[in-house]
């Protein structure tokens, strides 16, 4: 069965006055009883006057329309992520169930139900002029070594080079399934030349809040001195910024990797500090790593 995510963060809210509530918005689930008046939206369109919130919710939907004489869909779901202690917020509509479930746990809740039999998808792709940013596929574990194997690549980030192609696909599987990690593809042939992540909080120790994340990406060598990391960093900073609701984006480099600095400087980011001595635990070395970020008002300025 497939599972669609949703590219946004969202909130759970009570509401004091449901009249304040902006109905315009594309995405917002309301609930009303004798007691309170409950609202599920994107968090950047939480209104002023919620009297309770909580934050830092991704969500999964099934696609299509589901018949009302269908059973244990919700449950089978439900009953993955609570044998995992994966809790979840549930709301249905007339034709379908979504299923939410906290930032924290996304990825860990996207690993185990594919491994139980689920496909969790996009909610859309993501593209420029030139290029596709889509989930991998086993089947890219090919590409993925030839270009990952190159001595040029890897370490430079703080990776050593893979050493088969075995290696390769368990990486795929374990790493390059995080929810927000993408292959970059040329649409011309939609095979993978490199990557692209919004590591999300939790996940890496420059984000402190779930509005905020880092980016991480590399390029196969063949395709350096292109434009297409900029091309790729300029897409997933819009996706970050307007389908993921976040408010900062950080990305960092090593000393030495001036194609990282360059891309990150081309793209706006903005120096903030550096750091030596610090640890490169892959590859059992330390090294000096300098750190820029983004916010959401600096991406705006620049479009």
């Amino acid at each position: 069965m497939e599972l669609r995510l949703l590219p946004f963060l969202l909130s759970v809210c009570k509401v004091a006055d449901a009249k304040k509530i902006d109905l315009t918005k594309e995405f917002y689930f309301i609930g009303r009883t004798s007691e309170e008046v409950s609202l599920v939206c994107r968090t950047e369109d939480v209104p002023a006057d919620v009297t309770e919130r909580d934050d830092g919710w991704r969500g999964f939907y099934i696609p299509g329309v589901l018949d009302f004489s269908l059973t244990g869909i919700l449950a089978g779901i439900a009953n993955v992520l609570a044998d995992h202690q994966i809790s979840l917020f549930a709301v249905s509509t007339y034709n379908t169930d979504y299923v939410l479930v906290k930032l924290k746990d996304l990825g860990h809740a996207v690993q185990v139900l594919e491994e139980t039999g689920y496909q969790v998808t996009e909610y859309k792709s993501l593209e420029t002029e030139r290029l596709l940013l889509r989930r991998w596929k086993d089947s890219d574990a090919e590409d993925l070594f030839r270009y990952a194997s190159d001595p040029e690549v890897g370490p430079i980030t703080g990776w050593p080079p893979h050493q088969n192609i075995e290696e390769s696909r368990d990486i795929l599987r374990r790493v390059l399934s995080a929810p927000e990690n993408y292959a970059i593809c040329l649409k011309e042939d939609g095979r993978a030349i490199g990557t692209i992540e919004l590591m999300l909080n939790g996940h890496t120790d420059l984000a402190k809040r779930d509005d905020e994340c880092e980016m991480g990406f590399w390029l196969g060598r063949p395709f350096w001195g292109r434009g297409i990391m900029p091309e790729a960093v300029q897409e997933m900073l819009r996706h970050a910024f307007e389908d993921c609701g976040m408010q900062k984006v950080w990305c960092g480099y090593y000393e030495g990797n001036d194609k990282s600095r360059r891309v990150q400087e081309k793209c706006g980011f903005r120096y903030q500090w550096t750091t030596q001595g610090l640890e490169v635990p892959l590859l059992h070395e330390t090294r000096t790593g300098h750190v820029n970020m983004m916010t959401k008002e600096d991406w705006l300025g620049m479009q």
